[in-house]
């Protein structure tokens, strides 16, 4: 794909689902928290989730915002620096994808646990 139109499919989308992602990891991080102070068996898998998603919050603006920022005002960059940027962006976003799956999952395992009783 050439990096300019990558870059313009980037820029729009980022604007549409940018709220969404931080209300889907504020509502995880906390309900997962809520989930480990109300439960006795799976606390510490919802505690690890819930933990494990609010270290994506400043994870995040350390380290992924300061690279959206720069694919958000890249337009007269050349080709080869929107690579590198969208090659930091892939690495950092699988990160954040990495921990989101394994906390879904550990949520999931310990919510059909405590299903069962």
């Amino acid at each position: 794909m050439d990096p300019h139109h990558g870059l313009k499919q980037f820029q729009q989308s980022y604007k549409r689902v940018a709220p969404f992602q931080i209300a889907f990891a504020v509502t995880s991080a906390g309900s997962s928290l809520y989930l480990a102070s109300k439960s006795g068996e799976a606390k510490n898998v919802y505690l690890a989730a819930g933990v494990a998603m609010a270290a994506m919050l400043p994870f995040t603006v350390v380290f992924l915002i300061p690279t959206n920022n720069r694919l958000l005002s890249a337009e007269k960059k050349e080709d080869a620096e929107v690579k590198q940027l969208f090659g930091k962006w892939g690495k950092l976003h699988a990160v954040r994808t990495a921990v989101s799956i394994l906390a879904f999952t550990g949520l999931t395992i310990a919510a059909l646990k405590t299903a069962k009783k």
